[in-house]
């Protein structure tokens, strides 16, 4: 499970106005894993990943207080990863990244009520994307 929460806050001047915009952003991600192939020490998983985000900014401009854009967000991936077990409990994780796929849907609504909805499906092989190395305990 990967928890995320992010405070963003900017300022500047506008027709002689200060303007301050201040966004909270939340982020949950459950994942979830199923092992492929099991040698000795080594393990190829599935990982399905789960991501819920939102946002709401806030805005001030001249002393006066408004509502901004509300952002809420779905996705839907999966990844490749392997591991090497050191001891029973302990591994060391690589998210191999060469094949993705997935799927992200948002929906931004404006302070007058207008709503804008974007969605996206993605299938990578051999994408230049990171690389990804971790430690994992297992119960």
């Amino acid at each position: 499970m990967n928890l995320g929460f992010d405070y963003s806050k900017l300022t500047g001047t506008y027709n002689d106005k200060d303007i301050e915009t201040k966004t909270p952003e939340w982020k949950v991600e459950p994942y979830f894993r199923y092992t492929v192939v099991k040698w000795d020490k080594i393990r190829l998983y599935a990982e399905a990943g789960l991501t819920f985000a939102g946002s709401k900014a806030k805005i001030k401009a001249g002393g006066v207080e408004t509502d901004g854009d509300k952002k809420f967000g779905f996705g839907i991936g999966v990844c490749p990863e392997i591991a090497y077990f050191v001891t029973d409990h302990i591994s060391i994780n690589a998210d191999l990244n060469l094949l993705t796929a997935g799927f992200f849907m948002s929906k931004i609504t404006e302070p007058d009520d207008d709503e804008t909805t974007y969605k996206s499906f993605g299938l990578g092989v051999n994408e230049p994307t990171d690389f990804t190395i971790g430690f994992q305990y297992t119960f």
